[in-house]
């Protein structure tokens, strides 16, 4: 599940596209619903467990994972383990500050790069740069699900306004990516979602903007790669979830 979700208690704390979800005993209902054994983790989590254990980042220990889609989901694998922070809210790195004096996040905080890279703000921030070049692009049609493919399929074909906005995007996310580095020193960073399909439209000038800022030490072991699972790495993780979760308990 998206949002703030209780892995040992098994709560869904918040969930943040649906109002009125607060604090529901998620597993127990599933339990109920199914009479089978259940687990509920953070989406994101699941994804990067997925890619730490059998994905882009199989075999390494520390790795960083995110999915840039509706909005932005991050999950954290600390020693071979997911790390949740004291609270369920570790690894929410759409929350992470860009711009302080920016667009407010979900939580009123100032410059949340979610609400730059988020499919929506990408909508409005193509329609509204192609307008500034005297091009007029359909909201209709540039919506929040098709307007980065059809960002990176403009760009793709030379378009100087796509090939612009792909390298600002790059911008934002190395800005975001060098701070994680240097607090974590990863072994790698794992991008997922429908944004990172735009594949070297979006990881070339991310590597290229974002690796200088690194210590030699810490860029020439990092790894910034696409997920391998794409779609699927959600689904994967939380099978993998699933099991580690029985194994602790003995099943």
């Amino acid at each position: 599940m998206p949002g703030l979700v209780d892995f040992e208690g098994e709560y869904v704390h918040e969930l943040t596209n649906v109002r009125g979800w607060i604090d529901i005993p998620l597993r127990d209902a599933l339990s109920d619903a199914c009479g089978l054994p259940a687990a509920v983790d953070n989406d994101a989590n699941c994804m990067v467990f997925a890619e730490a254990r059998h994905g882009a980042a199989r075999g390494l220990a520390n790795v960083v994972g995110v999915t840039l889609g509706t909005g932005i989901g991050g999950g954290i694998v600390l020693g071979g383990e997911i790390y949740r922070g004291s609270h369920c809210g570790a690894g929410e790195i759409g929350q992470m500050c860009i711009d302080h004096d920016g667009r407010p996040g979900h939580y009123g905080n100032p410059g949340a790069i979610e609400e730059y890279l988020g499919n929506g703000p990408i909508a409005e921030i193509a329609i509204e740069r192609y307008r500034a070049a005297g091009i007029a692009r359909d909201p209709a049609e540039w919506n929040a699900a098709n307007a980065p493919r059809l960002l990176a399929e403009a760009a793709e074909s030379g378009c100087p306004v796509a090939l612009a906005l792909w390298d600002e995007f790059a911008g934002w996310l190395a800005a975001m990516f060098g701070g994680v580095a240097w607090l974590l020193d990863p072994d790698a960073i794992v991008i997922g979602g429908g944004v990172a399909k735009a594949g070297d439209l979006l990881f070339k000038p991310l590597r290229d903007k974002m690796l200088p800022t690194l210590s030699p030490t810490l860029r020439e072991h990092l790894r910034v790669v696409p997920a391998q699972f794409s779609n699927d790495a959600g689904m994967i993780g939380a099978a993998a979830l699933g099991v580690w979760a029985s194994r602790r308990a003995g099943d």
